[in-house]
């Protein structure tokens, strides 16, 4: 008999109440059965619900004599076992592909890429809504145009604070843009 086919009906001894320590499995040592039900606990098959007490207690100078704590259990895992679950079995994945979801990452992915225009056509729109007579209206072309065409560098929306001011929803924009352009540059 294997060692699995023995923890088993240990086990199933164990959870039908009948566990003898005497009895159960009676053709093999009981020294042996010390060590299933030992090596049952380190596999988290068996626990027990005392702190002050083994859950195998041996007899001293008794030779291979022990009892079984009386709060002895099969756990989940042991019952499991008993049922031939494979711990080993691959859990099945999913995946969902929804289309219309912008700036989105769903699932356990490594990189994001956002090539979103979203914010600079969103400013172009704020910047033509504006009326022609504005000349913030002529800042919003060439704001929107560097953003397009040059490199950002420190102190380089100073000469746009007439249009920020008036226009506080262009900050939200540009600063949106510019998030989206520094996530595209790491991905």
């Amino acid at each position: 008999m294997d060692i699995d086919t023995k923890i088993k009906k240990v086990l199933q001894a164990i959870v039908d109440g009948v566990f003898n320590e005497n009895s159960t499995l009676s053709e093999i040592s009981r020294g042996e059965l010390q060590e299933i039900l030992l090596m049952s606990e380190d596999e988290g098959f068996i626990s027990h619900r005392s702190s002050k007490q083994k859950l195998v207690q041996g007899f001293i100078g008794q030779g291979d004599d022990f009892i079984l704590s009386p709060s002895a259990y099969v756990t989940r895992s042991g019952r499991q076992f008993l049922e031939d679950y494979d711990r080993t079995r691959i859990q099945s994945t999913q995946t969902i592909n929804i289309e219309s979801v912008s700036h989105s990452s769903i699932g356990n992915y490594n990189t994001v890429n956002n090539y979103s225009d979203t914010p600079i056509e969103d400013l172009n729109e704020l910047v033509e809504s504006l009326s022609n007579n504005d000349e913030t209206k002529e800042q919003g072309r060439e704001l929107i145009e560097t953003l397009k065409n040059e490199e950002i560098k420190p102190g380089y929306l100073a000469k746009f604070e007439q249009l920020l001011q008036k226009h506080p929803k262009t900050v939200e924009l540009i600063s949106s843009f510019l998030t989206s352009v520094a996530v595209a540059s790491i991905a």
